[in-house]
């Protein structure tokens, strides 16, 4: 696999004999300064710009998508908030874009939509072991929201709009840097896809939003009304073997084989320009690279795995109690902080000025 691949490069790298070899045989270029004088300090005030620049697309992400949990039982269990554990899961980008998948598919699917409908179905419902985003919980919700939105929509002047605005604006503006270069071998870049795959927002802007807040819930296991919730559910929503459902699930698995298939195109590329012996790729470069393969074959493995099962009724991804979840969300924070301490050193190291020419540059 592809990934693997760069793994082993990026292993070979940081052996002591590999930086070494001659230039022409290298095709990771060596974290080696060539300069013929010392450099000069690096001012604090650039790194925070670089540093602001490199997590400004991270942290939009996560502020516009992961919304605070609504923690649902007595008031003594309302005091117990969800540990770190199981409340990292929801920054992992692929939770995030699960998301904006189901909540638009649910907004599809709505026989009746309405404040109480976008209210649950925005909510992380925490119970004190488990999170819920079920449809079962948007039905039994719907009688204790003590404040609601003013519409069924997000409102043109709400921080949701603010936050999808900017969203876009970030997401177009390194779109067009990454299509204006061959390869972008920047610290302050390693996030810019992530912004771009931001854009997925907008299947969904118009139902985001945070505004509702529960109150206590109490015993919230009993049913509101004598009526089986199967039924109720399916009063409420259309099935997810309707035509809304399949035309939405199709559109959900081939936008993310989409994203693996542009993932996979650049790294082929990658591939075919190693074979010039003046050309070399940044290992910063190297761990984007890996980091996006994982990430979009996340998307599509995780993603795809639980829509053909039947199980993407819910906003909340199902395997977000898993283990094997939670390592795999470690491992991305892994990836993107050797990412960006790499970068920093090449930045530090006056990288760009060496002699051996980055990948995609002339």
């Amino acid at each position: 696999m592809m990934s693997s691949y760069y793994i082993l490069l990026l292993l070979l790298q940081v052996a002591p004999s590999f930086s070494q070899l001659p230039s022409n045989t290298s095709h990771i270029c060596p974290l080696t300064y060539y300069g013929d004088s010392p450099l000069p300090p690096f001012p604090a005030s650039q790194w925070l710009t670089i540093l602001t620049a490199c997590l400004a697309p991270l942290v939009v992400h996560i502020a516009a998508g992961v919304p605070r949990p609504t923690i649902i039982g007595s008031k003594e269990e309302a005091q117990e908030k969800p540990p770190w554990s199981d409340l990292l899961p929801h920054f992992n980008p692929v939770s995030i874009l699960w998301r904006y998948y189901a909540i638009a598919d649910r907004r599809l699917r709505s026989r009746d939509w309405g404040k109480e409908e976008m209210a649950a179905t925005n909510a992380l419902f925490w119970d004190g072991s488990h999170w819920d985003g079920s449809e079962a919980i948007m039905i039994r919700s719907r009688s204790f929201p003590s404040h609601l939105a003013d519409s069924s929509h997000v409102d043109l002047v709400s921080v949701s709009t603010l936050k999808t605005i900017t969203m876009v604006i970030q997401g177009a503006y390194f779109a067009y840097i990454i299509s204006a270069q061959d390869d972008v071998a920047d610290v302050s870049s390693f996030f810019a896809p992530l912004a771009i795959i931001g854009l997925f927002r907008l299947q969904s802007a118009l139902w985001l939003s945070d505004e509702a807040v529960y109150l206590f819930f109490g015993s919230w296991e009993a049913p509101v009304t004598t009526t089986p919730f199967g039924t109720r559910i399916s009063e409420a929503l259309h099935s997810t073997r309707s035509w809304r459902g399949v035309v939405f699930r199709s559109w959900w698995i081939v936008s993310a084989l989409g994203l693996v298939a542009f993932d996979l195109y650049n790294c082929v590329g990658d591939w075919k320009t190693w074979t010039s012996p003046d050309r070399c790729l940044f290992a910063s470069a190297l761990v984007q690279r890996v980091f996006y393969t994982v990430f979009t074959l996340g998307i599509l493995g995780i993603h795809s795995f639980y829509v053909l099962r039947g199980r993407s009724c819910t906003t909340i991804i199902p395997c977000i109690h898993s283990r094997w979840y939670k390592v795999y969300t470690y491992l991305m924070i892994a990836l993107a902080v050797v990412g960006i301490a790499i970068g920093c050193v090449e930045t530090r190291l006056g990288w760009f000025d060496t002699v051996c020419q980055p990948l995609g540059q002339n």
